[in-house]
């Protein structure tokens, strides 16, 4: 029997500076995220896309994805899942908290990768 791993809470920086951008690119250990922020809450998934490994916390937020800034794949800022039509493509899933005016990330995230199989880009090519 595997016993779940405990979450390691990580201090990014306090609630006032992170809450004024809605997206940006942070790092929890050698783990890079992109955080995001919006009607109150916090989220953070990884900052690596499934698609090409595009930097999500440089891109943009809409609605409640974000979306990454070299291929525009979305991916839902809490829960790490593709948007409508692609929800089999996930990148990792963090808990964020408050506590003391801080914002803690763990770091250990409640949902793993997951990449659907997409047919290559009609550019690809082998190097």
């Amino acid at each position: 029997m595997t016993q779940k791993a405990q979450e390691e809470w990580m201090d990014v920086g306090s609630v006032e500076e992170l809450s004024q951008r809605p997206l940006q690119q942070i790092t929890v250990g050698n783990t890079r995220m992109a955080l995001s922020y919006k009607d109150g809450v916090f989220g953070a998934i990884h900052g690596a896309c499934n698609h090409a490994g595009g930097p999500l916390g440089q891109g943009s937020l809409e609605g409640d994805y974000v979306v990454c800034p070299w291929h525009q794949w979305r991916f839902h800022r809490i829960q790490g899942q593709g948007e409508r039509g692609f929800e089999e493509d996930v990148v990792p899933a963090y808990h964020v908290r408050i506590h003391n005016g801080r914002v803690e990330v763990s770091s250990v995230p409640h949902k793993k990768r997951a990449k659907k199989p997409h047919a290559p880009h009609p550019l690809a090519r082998t190097p």
